[in-house]
């Protein structure tokens, strides 16, 4: 017993002694947004990354790291409307892994009211959506309970079976 405990007490003040080593940063973590929702990135190719909120993974060189400054390629944010922003080059610090840029629509572009009309549009769908999978898990849970033999009393029962039963018991 008294060896183990030595032999322990070694492992924790050499562990202890050792300290973290913390790897070197690889990439940065950027989430996209844009003012009104939903604008399309594409990189500095033309390639269409996503809409927004989207988030873009970039990698971080040994150059990068030591500079503690990343130089990811340019980007144009373009909303429905046909207005755009471009950028030359998006320059995050490297100090942490994760950043979030804002993407703002042009002012001076014409038709606005498309941008926000869109916005609108697609928010209102994502709550139908989740009002719909609502409804099917609490459909479910109450098919579930059902199924188990939690139906209720015999009057829900009857108000569930309606006409059914009235007919068949004449009630």
């Amino acid at each position: 017993m008294f060896n183990s405990l030595k032999t322990l007490t070694g492992i924790l003040l050499a562990a202890s002694s050792i300290g973290c080593v913390v790897p070197p940063q690889t990439q940065v973590n950027v989430l996209c947004l844009s003012e009104p929702k939903y604008a399309s990135i594409y990189n500095n190719n033309g390639e269409h990354l996503g809409v927004c909120p989207i988030w873009i993974n970039y990698k971080v060189s040994e150059q990068e790291r030591l500079q503690g400054q990343l130089s990811g390629g340019g980007l144009t944010v373009r909303w429905i409307s046909g207005a755009e922003r471009t950028y030359s080059s998006v320059n995050l610090p490297v100090n942490n892994t994760t950043r979030k840029i804002v993407f703002s629509r042009p002012a001076e572009a014409p038709r606005p009211e498309l941008d926000i009309a869109y916005e609108l549009q697609k928010d209102r769908l994502e709550i139908e959506r989740d009002r719909t999978k609502l409804m099917e898990k609490q459909t479910d849970s109450q098919s579930g309970a059902n199924q188990r033999g939690n139906i209720g009393t015999g009057l829900e029962l009857i108000q569930i079976l309606g006409p059914a039963y009235q007919n068949t018991y004449g009630k």
